[in-house]
């Protein structure tokens, strides 16, 4: 039988990836690039969709070559992307400003506006979600609306990054339902826009993309972009979804109370529910299967404060991945506990559960003998005491039990970081040989949406051969006792007491 490929596309916080499996879910060729964030003032975390587009030609047609296998045979294309991500296109499809993406915070004043109209219970009621930034893109056409009115008037189309993507690719517009989860317009139990919501933030219905279902063949890679890339004319363009759904798909996470986290630019700790009970404390999304939902514990900057210290204080001019093994070097010279120091991961506000924008960074207990071995340990501890504050309300308040969580993700890469976080959150974390999940998870939407597959199931089954658990991080409970149990509370403690400090 002849062999057919699927292509998977993920575009993340720092890097973009493009990888062309085979139906089985084995990797023929693999390229990354990475991506940055601009940040044109204090508080604005941008990025420039043009150059983004760029790097995804490229990295494709460097696939492509490396698979050396007929476009004939690659049979779709799925796209994973951060979220949300939020972008103003004009009629032809092209961006009117950079895309605003979830750690931004122009638009934090954006609950007072609503609130004159709306109470928070009534907004969460519908979207599922706090009236937030972090999980409501569309509060940023306001801030368009005040401070940009003829980007407003020009735009046709407000959507997310894979609205972007999807268009030029295909000349179509779409947005699927677990990005306009994240929108603070969506209604998450009926999944259309709200019409309410969009009155009130002054959004015409005209201006929105159509929602698809994630495996949605929204339409055809164009005889344009076929010339730049190598890929042939017409083939099918999934709708997609957000790089944590699709990362689910990838690890079999469909059934209730099943639990894993992706740790990357921001560390999210994702639970599958069969119904749409949400706690305002996680960020909450329609699943890619209809009928079921995921709640997120989602930090903003976990894997960012790891490469805002690696490019800003320690290894500028090191390659990127050498940079990241120093680092891991480094903080194995300090020990448990740091020396002392505690780190509160908030460069860039936070999200679960402080949901606080203006939540700022700390180092704490630094003295004269403290080295930057401590300082990077610190991060690591930082980012981990970060996921047991969420893995406490995932036990204490929704009632899920577990033992172990599978982590997937670029920071799973980080054989310390992996133990540091089982030694604090006290459970065994699971690291499969491959760890890019939200690619293959994307490849797989392809996969179910052409009918390779004929089902989410099947598709899963497919590809279970292919994530083997490489290695298991056992918790050192006497570690835990040690430091981390007197830490822990310490950064508990820390944010309540210097929240008010202005």
């Amino acid at each position: 039988m002849q062999e057919l490929y699927l292509l998977g596309i993920d575009i993340g916080t720092t890097k973009i990836k493009v990888g062309i499996f085979s139906a089985k879910g084995k990797l023929k060729s693999f390229t990354t690039m990475p991506l940055r964030i601009l940040h044109p003032e204090s508080n604005y975390c941008e990025i420039a969709l043009a150059t983004q587009w760029e790097k995804l030609l490229q990295c494709l047609s460097i696939t492509l070559k490396e698979a050396q296998v007929s476009t004939e045979k690659i049979k779709s294309i799925g796209i994973s992307t951060l979220c949300p991500v939020f972008v103003a296109l004009n009629a032809e499809g092209e961006p009117l400003r950079a895309g605003i993406i979830y750690s931004d915070q122009r638009s934090i004043n954006i609950k007072k506006y609503i609130n004159k109209t709306f109470t928070e219970t009534e907004f969460f009621n519908i979207t599922g979600n706090r009236i937030h930034s972090a999980v409501c893109s569309f509060s940023n056409v306001i801030w368009i609306k005040d401070n940009e009115p003829e980007t407003f008037d020009k735009t046709s189309i407000f959507g997310h990054i894979d609205t972007y993507l999807i268009h030029k690719l295909t000349d179509k517009f779409a947005i699927d339902w677990t990005n306009a989860s994240f929108t603070g317009i969506y209604d998450i139990k009926e999944n259309i826009w709200s019409k309410k919501l969009c009155a009130l933030f002054g959004i015409p219905l005209k201006k929105l993309p159509p929602i698809f279902a994630p495996t949605t063949v929204v339409g055809g890679i164009t005889q344009k972009i076929s010339k730049l890339t190598g890929l042939k004319e017409g083939t099918p363009v999934i709708a997609g979804a957000a790089d944590t759904a699709c990362s689910a798909l990838a690890l079999g996470v469909t059934k209730n109370g099943q639990i894993f986290q992706t740790s990357g630019g921001s560390e999210v700790t994702s639970i599958c529910s069969d119904t749409p009970r949400f706690d305002n404390r996680f960020a909450n999304r329609s699943h890619i299967i209809s009928g079921k939902w995921l709640f997120h514990g989602a930090m903003s900057t976990g894997g960012t404060s790891l490469k805002w210290a690696n490019d800003k204080i320690f290894y500028p001019r090191l390659k990127e991945t050498y940079r990241y093994r120093k680092m891991e070097k480094e903080a194995r010279i300090s020990s448990p506990g740091a020396n002392g120091i505690i780190f509160l991961p908030y460069l860039s506000g936070e999200r679960t559960p402080k949901w606080d924008p203006s939540a700022k960074g700390v180092f704490w207990g630094l003295s004269l003998k403290s080295t930057r071995s401590d300082i990077v340990r610190s991060i690591l501890e930082g980012v981990a005491y970060g996921i047991r504050e969420i893995m406490e309300i995932i036990e204490g308040n929704l009632g899920i039990k577990f033992n172990k969580i599978t982590i997937v993700g670029g920071g799973a890469k980080n054989d310390l970081w992996n133990q540091i976080k089982a030694d604090v959150i006290q459970k065994e974390i699971l690291k499969f040989k491959f760890d890019e999940a939200a690619l293959l998870g994307a490849a797989l939407l392809g996969g179910v949406g052409t009918k390779i597959f004929s089902n989410y199931e099947e598709a899963i089954i497919k590809v279970a051969a292919s994530l083997k658990i490489e290695k298991i991080y056992y918790p050192n409970s006497k570690i835990f006792s040690q430091y981390y149990r007197r830490n822990f509370k310490i950064y508990k403690s820390l944010y309540n007491t210097i929240k008010n400090i202005n």
